[in-house]
């Protein structure tokens, strides 16, 4: 075995500069490729190990960690006169199967904060809204109708019960629901709006 490419635990965390602890972590996660005595570090071996089996989130984490920042709330590049959302720098993938799973995910992250900025943005323009107001907004309107509908025969009923003429009876019925359905429509927009609001 060559001392070059071989050091003890200690002596591979001072090159390293890594602390003790972290090289028995390492140790008890199987990253360390060790002699075949179990008690030195093969340095070349463990350091290609160290690469491959990399998180690959850790990559540039002072930089992710702003952008994070930055991309906390997607409301705010929806507002008018919002800052520009700075672009992420380039890190080129790593030709390993995590990285290309991490660059999966992150591709997955980015295409849905997109699509909750459009939605936000549908939001503030009014082309988009909330299904549960627009179910709860719907189901008031219907009763609302129904409760109309329903209230018109007793407005009705004294004025035609005088009524001989079938012609008079019709026009009358038509002018009730023609003032009826006026009523409602009115009604309707005003409850329409406070649910939305």
């Amino acid at each position: 075995m060559s001392e070059r490419n071989y050091l003890n635990r200690k002596e591979f965390a001072e090159k390293q500069g890594f602390s003790p602890a972290y090289v028995s972590k390492l140790g008890k996660l199987g990253r360390l490729v060790l002699s075949e005595d179990g008690k030195m570090v093969d340095v070349q071996a463990t350091a290609d190990l160290l690469k491959r089996s990399a998180d690959p989130s850790k990559v540039a984490v002072a930089q992710r960690h702003e952008r994070d920042r930055v991309e906390r709330d997607v409301k705010q590049f929806t507002k008018p006169h919002a800052p520009d959302i700075p672009e992420a720098p380039f890190i080129p993938p790593a030709p390993n199967d995590d990285q290309d799973n991490f660059q999966k995910a992150r591709a997955k992250r980015e295409h849905y904060l997109s699509l909750q900025a459009e939605n936000e943005y549908l939001k503030q323009i009014g082309q988009l809204v909330e299904r549960d107001k627009v179910e709860a907004a719907a189901f008031k309107l219907a009763r609302l109708q129904r409760d109309v509908m329903m209230g018109l025969p007793t407005k009705v009923a004294p004025i035609l019960s005088s009524m001989t003429d079938s012609w008079e009876i019709e026009k009358t019925m038509r002018e009730a629901i023609r003032k009826a359905l006026a009523d409602l429509a009115i009604m309707a927009e005003q409850d329409l709006q406070t649910s939305m609001d």
